[in-house]
């Protein structure tokens, strides 16, 4: 082997390595990020089923509870499912609530639905960015 050929190889290893570190410094948002986006998935199946069956969403008021007990707040639905259309409303990563508001104004269907993300709170980046049904 050359020096250059040395050279190569451990500028290759040398990249790896950066791209190794990288990864373990920026990728642990995304598997919470990939919990999200599964749990809304799951949640807003379940919002189309109730949809379908009563012909309107749950209003903000009613609530995801709306999902997994007969509401009480009129509109009261007219084809509750007795089991429930989820057995268990979710908590986001961080241990927080989904949140959902009819009408929407960030998704392009007719409600939000959303996590406010590792803060708890509107906004921010990263893992305290909003992840939510909307395009990014």
């Amino acid at each position: 082997m050359t020096l250059v050929e040395i050279m190569m190889v451990m500028a290759t290893l040398g990249m790896l390595g950066v791209l190794v570190m990288l990864s373990l410094l920026v990728l642990p948002a995304q598997p919470s990020v990939f919990t999200v986006r599964e749990d809304l998935k799951s949640i807003a199946s379940a919002l189309e089923v109730y949809r379908l069956d009563n012909g309107t969403y749950p209003t903000t008021a009613q609530g995801l509870e709306a999902l997994v007990k007969l509401p009480t707040r009129p509109p009261l639905p007219r084809f509750w499912d007795a089991q429930g259309y989820l057995a268990s409303l979710p908590a986001d990563p961080w241990g927080s609530a989904y949140q959902y508001e009819i009408p929407g104004t960030r998704s392009n269907l007719d409600y939000d639905l959303f996590s406010w993300g590792a803060d708890g709170e509107a906004g921010g980046e990263g893992e305290n960015a909003d992840v939510g049904n909307w395009a990014e």
